[in-house]
């Protein structure tokens, strides 16, 4: 009886102990002062989809945040506003955030006049702001407290001036744009640097999505002394959409451009609404539009914040989530690397540190690792990155064919007067332009076997692989795979056409490939199998991969899970289940000179354009377990049986211990064999854990034992039995519950 006693004893600490350890895991007993965000969206009313992009993007950030610790243990709170995309709204919003005085910054801002109303507001109280969405450049212009995650009007309308004048060569235009700031700036950017390449602008008009729209659009039109060779606009979606509808209607052979308010599959879906339709029917195919990120091209991370998104959340998805996102991501990690305090009795020091820490981060290499590149900040508070062309095809928009690239003269090639003369390099007044061609890849996955993770870090594939790309034909014999076990060639297409100036071609490959892989948390690791490809000549100034979202179809979890399926590609493979997979393209970096004479004193960094299919698995734990850990199991249920055996079979007991920790090291050193690692890993630990599980019976046994030769107390003896009887089931329980939640196994 007074064994059993100390055993309840013993089990009550336990538990006690147990809890106050989960307590203070969650920080109970040292709760700190939450830190508020304040996020300003649009509302439902306004858009539906932007306002739940920006809440949901800046909220997986801060999850994401939270669960590595906060800022120094301070927890991230989001305060949510709605201030309609007006300036009154946004004043009325700025008041409250003012009043209340517990935001260390405000996010969101989505349009323009709210966001240079909420920003001077932010400015004169010294609080610090970040805006994802709004490009008018008065937003940040003269404004020491606010900054931008993206391109501003003034570079987009350039950017789109010019791909329209020295791609296409046109040389007139006639401007409509949204009588507001974001329009005003945008059409007045374009025209500016329009004009200045040589063109006309035939005309520049204010429109508004009112009832007399169209009949205000065919007015400017007809009253205009020429039809134009493009037109511009400089809209939001609503009234943008209508006026695409109109113009496609009445002048289908007048190309469209609009600016990035219109650059997302949201616009067709916009379009398809005001038809009434759940397509356009092609009425939008070929409007083009500049993007601030375009996911075709986008990178890794960029991929998987998608992947996500879509998940989670969410299919609509545009731009504007990943730079909300990237809002969250700078204003977070700027906190941590500001050394705020984080107390609500020092709110107006730290937002100073903030914005301190915003403001001086202004070169790329000092930049925040964003989704959407290497963000640092302009003399304007903006970030000024590259911006991609795209169009329209069949309702999703595609990076466009081909982009363009500025030249600097001293990097022109010493042939550079042929290369103009090929139409390789554009020069327009004074500047020098190249050509970067997008070829469309897409991978078709037919099998997967023989996968080694664990031993040789290879696995075969076989599939079919096609590119499809406007231009001059591509040698695709140059095309390298990086992680392929030999050396494979593309030289044997399986087929190729041609549709009009569009150039297809197919190859079947099979070839085993090779990855590292980190399996720290093995057996219960998530792996990728990639399979990397890139040109070998071609630079990526010269050529980008992008995926081909046409071609493949919905590239969501579901989607590939299905396909996979369907293709039986797993069909031989049983020990690992796929989760999902990716498709991105990203870069490759040499830094040597090729032996290049002309490049012996630059030493440039030569970068490639390079594209990845990876496919996600996660290794199939029960089979795992049953198969290979089982025998353990066994081992040690013997183990425990012998402490349930009458008397004091103490030598039993012991021969029981020293033939289960022999065999469990057998097998411990068996299972790391298979590995082709030098770390520990998660299974390892489990050992670990059963070592410590056995020594300590082999220990409790001896003083057991001592106690039984001295005849010292038979209850303190049974105590010992009990505990240790107790002490197994415990552990083993304990370690499957944390592999449930650490590590998700059965989740």
């Amino acid at each position: 009886m007074k064994g059993k006693k100390i055993l309840l004893w013993l089990l009550f600490l336990l538990i006690i102990a147990g809890g106050g350890y989960i307590l203070y895991e969650r920080g109970v007993f040292d709760k700190k002062d939450p830190i508020y965000i304040a996020v300003s969206a649009l509302g439902d009313d306004v858009s539906e989809t932007w306002t739940t992009q920006l809440n949901e993007s800046v909220q997986m950030y801060v999850d994401e945040a939270n669960a590595a610790g906060g800022i120094n243990g301070h927890p991230i709170e989001i305060i949510p506003y709605i201030d309609g995309g007006t300036a009154d709204g946004a004043k009325a919003v700025a008041e409250q955030i003012i009043q209340e005085d517990k935001a260390i910054i405000v996010l969101g801002n989505s349009y323009s006049d709210a966001a240079t109303e909420m920003g001077s507001m932010l400015a004169e109280n010294e609080i610090p702001g970040i805006s994802s969405g709004a490009t008018a450049p008065s937003v940040t212009e003269g404004n020491d407290w606010f900054f931008r995650v993206i391109n501003d009007n003034t570079a987009q309308g350039s950017f789109v001036a010019q791909y329209a004048k020295i791609f296409f060569e046109y040389e007139s235009a006639i401007i409509f744009y949204e009588n507001n700031t974001y329009g005003e700036s945008l059409g007045m950017a374009f025209g500016d640097e329009f004009e200045t390449n040589g063109g006309t602008v035939i005309s520049t008009s204010p429109v508004s999505a009112n009832e007399s729209l169209e009949e205000n659009i065919e007015t400017i039109i007809s009253s205009s002394d020429a039809m134009p060779d493009m037109f511009l606009l400089g809209t939001y979606k609503s009234s943008g959409s209508r006026i695409v509808i109109y113009l496609r209607e009445h002048y289908p052979e007048i190309p469209i451009f609009g600016g990035d308010s219109l650059g997302a599959d949201s616009f067709a879906e916009k379009v398809a609404e005001q038809l009434g339709t759940s397509k356009t029917g092609g009425i939008i195919d070929d409007v083009y539009a500049p993007s601030q990120v375009i996911f075709d091209v986008a990178s890794e991370d960029a991929q998987v914040f998608r992947d996500a998104y879509i998940k989670n959340i969410d299919n609509k998805i545009t731009w504007f989530a990943a730079t909300s996102y990237d809002s969250a991501l700078v204003a977070i990690e700027a906190m941590r690397k500001a050394g705020i305090s984080g107390e609500a009795t020092q709110v107006e020091q730290d937002r100073q540190l903030l914005r301190d820490y915003l403001d001086s981060v202004n070169q790329k290499d000092e930049g925040f690792e964003g989704i959407t590149g290497k963000i640092y900040f302009d003399e304007n508070h903006n970030f000024t990155q590259p911006l991609a062309m795209g169009l329209f095809d069949n309702d999703k928009f595609i990076s466009a064919p081909v982009q363009l690239y500025s030249i600097e003269k001293e990097d022109l090639p010493d042939d550079y007067g042929k290369k103009i003369a090929s139409g390789h390099i554009i020069r327009q007044n004074g500047q020098y332009f190249g050509k970067t061609r997008i070829v469309y890849v897409g991978v078709d996955i037919n099998e997967f076997d023989d996968i080694d993770v664990d031993g040789e870090h290879t696995y075969f594939v076989d599939f079919y692989l096609w590119f499809r790309y406007k231009g001059e034909k591509l040698d695709f014999s140059e095309v390298k795979f990086d992680n392929s076990v030999k050396d494979l060639s593309l030289d044997s297409p399986l087929e190729e056409k041609e549709f009009g100036d569009t150039h297809y071609i197919l190859f079947k490959v099979r070839e085993t490939f090779r990855n590292s892989f980190d399996l720290s948390d093995y057996p219960f690791d998530h792996q990728r199998l990639p399979i990397k490809l890139r040109h070998s000549s071609l630079e990526r100034k010269n050529l980008i991969f992008v995926t081909d979202i046409l071609g493949l179809g919905p590239i969501t979890e579901d989607n590939i899970k299905n396909t996979l399926k369907r293709s039986d590609a797993f069909e031989t493979t049983t020990d690992w289940n796929v989760v999902t997979g990716f498709f991105f393209s990203d870069s490759v970096h040499d830094f040597g000179t090729r032996g290049d004479p002309t490049q012996f004193d630059k030493k440039s960094e030569i970068e490639h354009s390079r594209f990845t299919a990876a496919i996600e698995v996660k290794r199939d734990v029960i089979g795992f377990t049953s198969k290979t850990m089982m025998p353990v199991f066994w081992i040690i249920l013997l183990a425990y049986l012998g402490l349930f055996l009458p008397g004091r079979e103490f030598d039993t007991i012991t021969g029981l211990m020293t033939g289960t920790v022999l065999s469990v090291v057998f097998f411990h050193v068996g299972l790391a064999g298979r590995l082709n690692v030098g770390y520990t890993v998660a299974l390892d630990y489990a050992f670990y854990i059963i070592y410590a599980l056995l020594a300590t019976e082999l220990f409790l046994s001896i003083v057991a034992w001592h106690r039984s030769v001295k005849n010292k107390d038979d209850n303190a003896i049974k105590a010992i039995f009990w505990l240790m009887r107790f002490l197994y089931p415990a552990v083993i329980i304990g370690m499957v519950i944390y592999a449930i939640i650490h590590y998700k196994v059965i989740l």
